[in-house]
């Protein structure tokens, strides 16, 4: 993670309940995360097409800029070692390489891929602990 990106990740005075056009670049991870989740939640609507495109491709855009900034790296498939991972709404996890659909049977899987999206979207405290 670069100075900047740190330096960006500790201010939290950007954050705003919505989707902008704001160069993720310029964002906390805090104002990312909430951007993020936004754009999830108007994904969730009754929303027309165009706008619907809109906003996968800016949530796509914000969960590349959080995933950039931690070292953190994507649990492998175990059919083709590939390390992307995809899910829609209401579908089970699949890998985005040779879409290898995960079920119960991988549960340890699942369970890393999860932790693992859950580091990327974590956001830093801006409290010290003691």
């Amino acid at each position: 993670m670069s100075n900047t990106s740190q330096n960006l990740d500790e201010k939290q005075d950007d954050v705003m309940q919505t989707v902008t056009d704001r160069p993720v670049e310029d964002l906390s991870k805090a104002a990312l995360k909430a951007e993020w989740s936004e754009a999830y939640e108007q994904l969730l609507g009754a929303i027309p097409d165009e706008r619907r495109d809109e906003l996968w491709d800016r949530r796509r855009e914000l969960w590349t800029e959080m995933r950039d900034r931690t070292s953190e790296k994507a649990p492998k498939c175990p059919d083709c070692g590939a390390r992307r991972w995809k899910q829609e709404f209401g579908n089970p996890k699949h890998c985005a390489d040779c879409g290898k659909a995960l079920t119960l049977e991988d549960e340890e899987l699942i369970k890393a891929i999860d932790d693992y999206w859950e580091s990327v979207t974590a956001v830093p405290s801006t409290t010290d602990s003691e």
